[in-house]
């Protein structure tokens, strides 16, 4: 078995352990504020990893790409605890205006993430 075909069955498997995870989690409970934020991120790391995994692979260098891995599962993480965040939030109980700074600033932390992984392929897709 070759190291793409295990890091695709890697994949497989977070996506199973996110979704049961998601399941587990019982939305209709309500949860303290970040909560649902760090289980997406948690998810994200777990679908990051995998990803980046494969495109070391694609590039001949597995360190590059296992580096890469956390970066971009720390972005599509925040994405996806942020909407879960918003979905479950108590719709009663409008934003603070803290809540909606933290909010501000977490997006931009994810493009800023998202910008630093495209930067650092394309830096690395020009040395070879």
């Amino acid at each position: 078995m070759n190291l793409v075909t295990m890091s695709l069955i890697l994949f497989a498997i977070m996506i199973l352990l996110a979704v049961i995870l998601l399941v587990k989690e019982k939305p209709w409970v309500k949860r303290e504020d970040g909560h649902w934020l760090g289980v997406g991120l948690g998810m994200g790391m777990g679908m990051g990893m995998p990803i980046g995994l494969l495109i070391g692979i694609s590039m001949d260098n597995v360190p590059v790409g296992v580096s890469m891995g956390p970066a971009l599962g720390a972005g599509m993480g925040i994405g996806i605890g942020t909407m879960l965040e918003k979905k479950y939030r108590d719709t009663d109980e409008p934003l603070s205006e803290e809540d909606q700074q933290i909010g501000k600033w977490f997006k931009k932390a994810a493009v800023l993430i998202l910008l630093l992984g495209i930067i650092i392929l394309g830096v690395v897709l020009m040395a070879k």
